[in-house]
């Protein structure tokens, strides 16, 4: 993630969505001025520092998740279930009762489910490790506000009329 001061927010967005999109990513979410995009892994360096040429970095964040052991231990077993359903259709055929039957089907239905759900997640990592996420707000530059005038204070004069009359009256032009 990454938060930039820019002149102008709105033009800043729209043209690094259209930088996103001609790099084969793609708009995720949009508030306002900010966006999370999806972008292929291998232009991410590439495209934070374009960023951080856009305007004042002021804030920025990278994290980076491992995935490789889920990924390896999901290949595992997936094929580990994929054999026990092949041997349960192995004995579905030999299966004469009924009731055999019925327990057999039921048990490949809550395989085939685990299989399928286990591939799902298995999908869903290749797609992170294929396009990283990038969370990018461009905020305006605030312009620097003047400082405060400085405070006068008031010396007490040793005539007490112009105390009570105040010296700004003996200044001003009349």
């Amino acid at each position: 993630s990454i938060r930039l001061e820019v002149v102008r927010p709105e033009d800043s967005a729209r043209e690094f969505l259209a930088e996103v999109k001609g790099l084969g990513g793609y708009l995720q979410t949009q508030t306002g001025t900010s966006l999370t995009v999806r972008l292929p892994a291998a232009a991410f360096d590439e495209v934070f520092l374009l960023l951080r040429g856009k305007g004042r970095v002021l804030d920025e964040k990278r994290e980076a998740n491992d995935v490789t052991e889920e990924f390896v231990d999901l290949g595992i077993r997936i094929d580990t279930a994929r054999k026990a359903r092949d041997r349960l259709l192995e004995v579905l055929q030999k299966a004469e009762k009924v009731e055999d039957i019925l327990k057999v089907e039921a048990e490949l239905r809550r395989l085939t489910e685990e299989i399928e759900r286990m591939e799902g997640r298995k999908k869903f990592l290749a797609d992170q490790v294929a396009m990283a996420t990038l969370a990018v707000a461009f905020v305006a530059k605030v312009e620097a506000a003047p400082p405060p005038p400085p405070k006068r204070s008031r010396v007490r004069s040793q005539f007490d009329w112009i105390n009570r009359v105040g010296p700004e009256s003996l200044l001003e032009d009349r």
